[in-house]
């Protein structure tokens, strides 16, 4: 988006589309082999830390996990694993990755040549937060 090569609207919709698709399948391949990981010590721990987040804050959490480095990625595999009802999961991850492709994509294509700058400053800012946000995910 930088040197203006992209068009708005189709980038926002493959963005959307893709991280639509890259849920969906990580939900699926935790449904598919949730039984299997659940037995395994390790990962039926951090299964009952989810159930406890997802238990708290519900849906949310689908949503504003895009939002979180780390989780975004692990967030449709444990949904799958922890068996949410696909109705329950699609509305809230679906809304997740509509708000996170629209805010990235229209941060870049809004800010133009700013991004660079923009993005140094905010991630050396942000450094602390995340990383606090993301000890105490791993915690609980």
């Amino acid at each position: 988006m930088l040197t203006g090569a992209l068009s708005l609207g189709p980038t926002l919709l493959v963005a959307v589309l893709g991280s639509i698709v890259g849920i969906t399948l990580s939900y699926a391949l935790g449904r598919c082999s949730g039984s299997y990981l659940s037995r395994v010590r390790f990962a039926n721990t951090r299964l009952q830390n989810a159930r406890r987040w997802f238990e708290r804050f519900g849906g949310w959490t689908l949503v504003f996990g895009y939002f979180i480095p780390g989780i975004r990625n692990l967030i449709g595999f444990t949904s799958g694993m922890m068996r949410l009802r696909v109705q329950y999961f699609a509305r809230y991850a679906y809304a997740g990755a509509i708000i996170s492709s629209l805010t990235c994509v229209c941060a870049g294509y809004f800010l133009g040549t700013q991004a660079n700058w923009m993005l140094a400053s905010v991630s050396r800012v942000a450094l602390v937060p995340v990383g606090a946000a993301s000890l105490f995910l791993i915690r609980c």
